[in-house]
């Protein structure tokens, strides 16, 4: 082999081997296991200082609390995962319009519930509230993909028969949008 053509390949070669090395491997798919370790107040609070604007962060936190009560009478605790902020709409006289989703958990010792809460707040105080069953134990794992203006889309892994009872294998997507009638499902 020519020393051009053996200095080539050596290229080529370590070209393909770097960019194989330098990429991160993918993200583990999460266990419910995992959804459970961020069952905590640290988490909420994290979600909920991802939120810049303060009059819509305290409204959210408002709602929460109603959530939280509701979960505690029937023995239940409720931890927000994240909150995304859809659209922001400046109306005048220093307010806006906020279109806010919320993935939280009600959970318990044994089991959870993943619910998406869509809201519409005007200078943090809410007008409108909608919430759907989104996961939970033995069903999915819900996180959110993305959220624009008054639509989100959220990544569910779901179980298949054959899956352990703690790993749903099943990757998908399904979008939302928050309508006055409610918070309706994309086809």
């Amino acid at each position: 082999m020519s020393r051009g053509l053996r200095l080539i390949t050596m290229l080529v070669c370590s070209l393909a081997l770097g960019g194989c090395a330098s990429k991160s491997p993918p993200a583990p798919k999460p266990t419910q296991e995992s959804v459970r370790e961020g069952f905590t107040d640290a988490q909420t609070a994290k979600a909920l200082a991802a939120v810049a604007d303060t009059r819509t962060r305290a409204g959210i936190s408002r709602w929460f609390e109603r959530r939280v009560s509701n979960a505690a009478k029937r023995e239940q605790s409720a931890t927000i995962a994240r909150v995304a902020i859809g659209e922001s709409i400046n109306i005048g006289g220093g307010m806006s319009l906020e279109r806010v989703f919320v993935l939280w958990n009600e959970h318990d010792q044994s089991q959870f519930v993943t619910r998406l809460s869509a809201m519409e707040l005007i200078a943090g105080s809410l007008r409108s509230d909608f919430s759907r069953v989104v996961g939970g134990t033995g069903k999915a794992i819900a996180e959110i993909d993305f959220a624009e203006l008054n639509r989100i889309i959220l990544k569910l892994y779901t179980f298949k028969e054959d899956d352990m009872p703690c790993c749903p294998t099943n990757e998908g997507r399904t979008g939302f949008q928050l309508n006055p009638a409610g918070l309706e499902q994309l086809q």
